[in-house]
């Protein structure tokens, strides 16, 4: 509702503006962060007015991004929320050493190729998928980059329990594909991988 007050420290803006109504209009999301409920992933995804003329509803600020070069530890699920590695690096390509854990107990790759193999890839997100900044099991803290592969890509992962090097990129260009504007935001937000190898 226009005039709404969001209550949202910050938003980060993925498009427009768009004029409507006499207002500038940029699609905006939001993460939940307080200090008894943090989110990884957006809370919120809409349009929002950058102001009515006189007043400014949308104020520049710029959030700290990981310094050069780039290490897993710095992309992981405990440093950054999905909204920062996309702001920071969306389009980026990124190469990063990790540990592949094994799957659980009753868990098969099967599980993971068939997902894949559903459409949109690119919605395919299992923390199954991962690297971990130190040797340890898939299950702890969130101290880990969780990845997904398009099918057509060709990559093969290399045997599980070693540490790998990963190649891949955020706002992989399919994510067009993944339906209305936040699915297309969710799908931006996926680490696609474009190459893996041991060691």
């Amino acid at each position: 509702m226009l005039g709404t007050v969001s209550g949202f420290k910050w938003v980060y803006l993925f498009d427009g503006p768009v004029n409507a109504d006499g207002h500038e209009w940029y699609l905006a999301a939001t993460e939940m962060n307080t200090e008894e409920h943090a989110s990884t992933y957006p809370e919120a995804i809409g349009w929002v007015a950058a102001g009515d003329g006189e007043d400014a509803w949308l104020v520049p600020d710029e959030r700290s991004c990981p310094a050069e070069p780039i290490e897993l530890a710095d992309v992981t699920n405990l440093a950054l929320t999905k909204l920062e590695m996309l702001h920071c690096l969306g389009g980026e390509e990124l190469t990063l050493h990790g540990w592949y854990p094994p799957l659980p107990p009753g868990e098969s790759e099967a599980n993971l190729d068939e997902c894949r193999a559903s459409a949109p890839w690119l919605r395919c997100s299992s923390v199954l998928g991962m690297i971990r900044v130190v040797e340890s099991s898939w299950a702890g803290d969130a101290d880990y980059l969780d990845f997904v592969i398009d099918p057509a890509s060709g990559v093969v992962m290399p045997a599980r329990g070693q540490w790998i090097t990963v190649t891949g990129t955020f706002a992989h260009p399919a994510a067009t594909e993944c339906g209305d504007e936040a699915e297309v935001l969710l799908c931006r937000l996926q680490f696609v991988l474009t190459r893996a190898e041991a060691g």
